[in-house]
């Protein structure tokens, strides 16, 4: 089953790799800030983690909005096919959630069934803060530049305890 992960992340651009494990790396300092460290090893499946394959859905089908949809199912069919371990399906399962929800708005407009809140798993709204963050770094905005744009949205777009949490991880 990693092999398979791993095949298919290597089918995203170069670009989507290195954004999708920076990202990965906001994720873990961020939940280490929530005081929920515990969640990462639950979630690591050996050397591999969930937190690194937010858009492995782009290997599909890039820069269009069905990359969540394919992302999710991608873990959705190894989940049923190749899991053989609970370890397996827990990682299947939260990487699912993941690729799916990271940009569902916190206040719930506009998603698909008004998901809202903290009924959107934690894993994607600390995703959405660690993805819109590392978009704005990459796009030139310093760290506290990008920092101020994402506290405009906190309780919109963002759950505000993870914008807070970000807030410290960025002044570690």
């Amino acid at each position: 089953m990693q092999a398979l992960i791993k095949t298919q992340f290597e089918r995203c651009s170069e670009s989507v790799r290195q954004h999708c494990l920076r990202t990965g790396s906001w994720i873990r300092k961020i939940i280490k800030e929530l005081g929920r460290e515990e969640l990462l090893s639950i979630w690591q499946l050996e050397e591999m983690s969930p937190v690194d394959y937010h858009d492995i859905g782009k290997a599909e089908t890039e820069d269009t909005p069905g990359h969540c949809t394919m992302g999710a199912q991608f873990f959705r069919n190894l989940y049923e096919t190749k899991t053989t371990c609970f370890a397996e399906q827990i990682f299947c399962s939260v990487a699912a959630d993941l690729c799916r929800f990271h940009h569902y708005r916190y206040d719930g407009k506009d998603n698909p069934k008004m998901v809202s809140g903290q009924d959107i798993p934690v894993i994607a709204r600390v995703c959405a803060v660690a993805n819109a963050f590392d978009h704005l770094q990459e796009s030139g905005r310093q760290p506290d530049e990008a920092y101020e744009n994402i506290c405009k949205e906190s309780g919109i777009l963002y759950d505000p305890a993870v914008v807070q949490a970000l807030g410290e991880a960025i002044h570690q």
